[in-house]
């Protein structure tokens, strides 16, 4: 399938989409199940007597939508476990009625275990086709003060890989690296990542965590619905509606490394129909990064030729010694009845100090913006969603001294259908997207820094599921998803499960999926100076007797060069996984797989020397222009063998001008990778949660270079631990995490991560509804460590704030 049948397919796709879109207008009920001590009820299985409709599960929030419904007075229930409830509602054409159902029903927080990502629909976990990680509102408590995202998963058995207080390597499932991309991460169904790298900036986030209603992570290849770089899952972060989280509050907070920090949020209602958000913060702190210029934290300065166990030393000194952070966001939301909705949001957060670890090189962010803008309309049927993601950055290139510039944004649009058929045994999820990513790298001179050009690329997608029950207690999964770019081949992403009921909330799944990771741009096209160039203009006049320009008057670029021949990588995963609710107090979850990954992207790969000979094809041996005569030209290339010695097979040409490439990256290598998964989400006591996870994994590399060997990166076990208490005004949480010593190989950042354990903790006083007095500790027991071969030395940091709320 070539890349104009799929653009075809996809406009196709596209209308018949618009049209579902256009139904007819109907009533709509809408509204929220709230606790009356305080608090939303997922889970709940929401119903119209009388109809043979299927029902709705209420999200984290107990949100819920029903429709569309005949003109009418209906009967309304509310069912989670063994309780229920109902009442009556009167529906009017072409409105939407507003409820809300207050319970006081005992039930256990397992049972209102509700998720989103793993099918694009609310679902109760044991039900989800795939093993899917929460993360609840106690927990995104303790975080918030620290501003740090990816702490909100270190519960969950993840890879969080640290460096600075804001350079995280966020994954699952193994193949880390510096700069991770085999999770996707939506905001609201936007891509937050940067269209450079293809990796997040947690730092340039214009959000506070306090804003987070749910917080998702789907573990396994997850590209069906979520296409590239869902390689190893995706993490998803839901966002609070302002309608249902109105009102505000004002968190200072300070404590170590000079943290000074102050978050705000401010939610309201315009009218009658219309509602609004506006989000604003500033951090300024120390960092636990360090000048490299004179001597390494750990490990020793690597010497001549050495390439592994050693710290690069760089020429420079950083220019900045702390990280200043300040976002700006705003969302309207309007109910445009028929249970539709329109909300329009946008922000931007600038950043400057943080350092952020790659394979090559660190980097300094002296200036960032970050802006962004979303436009969603949304119906019970369908959705319309359009986003825009900005980056705008000068950094400082720490192994070279060079100053780096990029400018670059993603703009894309994704409309996605729901359908039930056969009277509520199908459900059908489908949808298409289209998007651009642009990129340049030009200096205020209009002198390129990463890029030899501006770039960019098209990308279209489509997508589609079906969840069919075959049975009372079995249901079957099947998902597709069509990529296309003007990057690389059409890639097609299948998954499919099995999901069967042993008993009531007890469920197995077995699940087959596919997933793929991009390269990223530097990876296609980089052209980055390894050393200062190359005087050989004496060569120059052995062309200049021949009447020839060979380039050789002008310095000769010593460099690392992009593939632009480079496939995508693909991953193959078989799973078996269960999922169950013990004694009405335990979640328990466990999970074991198998994967197979192909045509790994290798950087940093000599152009010769190694088993594929030479390794990038569009550097071939340099030839001297045709127009030499042949004797002179025989001459030039015995004359430069001589001269360059054992850097002689390196030399090549571009657009007729020579340069030495010599690190290229290239497709190579397959591993095969073994896991088991437990987790355990339990309510030991009243006010009392505690939760344990585990997971182990197996890698076994089938094929690699001897050059250029990889690793998974992860050590074959972690473990995490937390204990959680929360009643009237006191709240507090212990969390534990323990990583085994492992191998960290990646291009030329190769040594030995020794095995570390971190404790953090939090607590918060509720000194009346307005005011709160909290306290968070990361790293309580000051264990100084390094968690990625060349990341900073982490360090205790303690947090302490107050916060006004109204």
């Amino acid at each position: 399938m070539d890349g104009s049948t799929v653009r075809r397919v996809l406009v196709v796709w596209l209308a018949c989409l618009a049209t579902a879109a256009s139904g007819q207008e109907e009533g709509w009920i809408e509204g929220r199940v709230l606790h009356e001590e305080g608090g939303g009820v997922g889970g709940v299985a929401v119903a119209v007597e009388g109809l043979d409709l299927p029902s709705r599960t209420t999200g984290p929030a107990g949100s819920f939508r029903l429709g569309p419904l005949p003109v009418g007075a209906y009967t309304v229930t509310f069912a989670l476990g063994d309780e229920s409830a109902g009442r009556e509602v009167e529906v009017e054409a072409g409105r939407t009625t507003d409820i809300t159902q207050v319970v006081a029903w005992q039930t256990s927080f397992v049972d209102s275990v509700t998720v989103y990502s793993a099918s694009r629909r609310q679902e109760r976990i044991v039900e989800a086709p795939a093993a899917v990680a929460t993360v609840g509102e106690a927990q995104i408590e303790a975080v918030a003060p620290t501003g740090q995202f990816p702490k909100l998963f270190q519960g969950a058995g993840v890879e969080l890989t640290q460096s600075g207080l804001y350079d995280f390597k966020l994954n699952v499932r193994g193949l880390n690296q510096s700069v991770n991309r085999r999770l996707a991460v939506l905001i609201d169904g936007r891509d937050p990542s940067f269209p450079l790298l293809g990796a997040q900036e947690w730092a340039g986030l214009a959000l506070s965590i306090d804003d987070v209603e749910s917080a998702e992570l789907v573990l396994g290849p997850s590209s069906a619905l979520y296409g590239a770089n869902a390689f190893n899952g995706v993490v998803n972060l839901i966002t609070k509606r302002p309608r249902e989280s109105r009102g505000g509050f004002v968190r200072l907070t300070g404590g170590e490394l000079a943290t000074a920090k102050a978050d705000v949020r401010v939610a309201g209602r315009i009218g009658d129909e219309s509602w609004y958000k506006l989000l604003a913060g500033y951090t300024r702190s120390e960092d636990f990064y360090r000048s490299r210029d004179e001597g390494v934290e750990y490990s020793v300065p690597c010497a001549a030729l050495q390439t592994a166990d050693c710290l690069y030393l760089e020429p420079l000194p950083l220019p900045l010694d702390e990280d200043r952070i300040a976002y700006l966001s705003g969302r309207w939301d309007r109910d445009l009845g028929d249970g539709r909705t329109f909300v329009v949001e946008g922000g931007n957060a600038n950043v400057e100090g943080y350092v952020l670890t790659s394979a090559g090189s660190r980097f300094q962010i002296t200036d960032l913006d970050r802006p962004w803008a979303r436009v969603d309309l949304s119906a019970p049927r369908w959705n319309l969603l359009a986003s825009y993601t900005g980056r705008k950055a000068e950094a400082l290139v720490l192994s070279s001294g060079d100053d780096s510039f990029t400018d670059e944004y993603r703009v894309g649009a994704e409309l996605q259908g729901n359908w039930t058929l056969a009277d509520g045994r199908a459900r059908v999820v489908a949808g298409a997207s289209a998007g651009q990513e642009d990129i340049d790298s030009a200096d205020p001179q209009g002198v390129q820094t990463l890029l030899p050009e501006p770039t960019g690329a098209d990308l279209w997608a489509a997508f589609g599921q079906v969840d069919w029950e075959l049975s009372p207690r079995t249901k079957l999964v099947v998902a597709a998803r069509v990529d296309d770019t003007t990057l690389h081949d059409v890639q097609v992403s299948p998954r499919a499960a099995l999901v069967h009921t042993l008993a009531p909330r007890h469920t197995l799944r077995v699940t087959y999926g596919q997933g793929f990771q991009r390269p990223n741009y530097p990876e296609y096209f980089i052209r980055v100076p390894l050393a200062p160039p190359l005087d050989l203009s004496p060569f120059e006049d052995l062309c200049a007797a021949g009447g020839v320009s060979c380039g050789f008057d002008r310095p000769v670029p010593i460099l690392a060069v992009g593939n632009e021949d480079l496939e995508v990588e693909t991953i193959r995963s078989f799973e078996i996984g269960y999922t169950g609710i013990l004694a009405d107090r335990v979640l328990l979850t466990v999970d074991a797989y198998a994967t197979d990954v192909d045509d790994f992207v290798l950087q940093f790969v000599p152009l010769v020397g190694t088993e594929l000979g030479r390794a990038n094809p569009n550097f071939p041996a340099y030839m001297p222009p045709p127009e030499l005569d042949p004797a002179l030209a025989a001459t030039l290339l015995a004359l430069l063998e001589q001269g360059l010695g054992p850097f002689y097979p390196f030399l090549s040409s571009e657009d007729g001008l020579p340069l030495l490439a010599f690190n290229t990256p290239v497709n190579y290598g397959e591993a095969r990778s073994y896991g088991l998964e437990l987790g355990i989400d339990a309510e030991l006591a009243r006010d009392w949660r505690g939760t344990f996870h585990y997971s182990y994994l197996d890698f076994d590399v089938r094929q690699e270079l001897a050059a250029v060997p990889f690793s998974a990166n992860r050590p074959e076990s972690l473990l995490t631990a937390g204990l959680h208490y929360g009643r009237d005004r006191l709240a507090a949480s212990l969390a534990w995490r323990w990583v085994d010593s492992f191998r960290w190989v990646e291009s030329i950042n190769v040594g030995d991560v020794p095995s570390y354990s971190v404790v953090d903790v939090a607590g918060s006083w509720d000194l009346s509804p307005a005011w709160t007095l909290g306290l968070q500790v990361s790293n309580l027991l000051d264990d100084v460590h390094y968690e990625s071969f060349s990341g900073d030395l982490l360090e205790r940091r303690g947090l302490a704030y107050v916060t006004y709320r109204w």
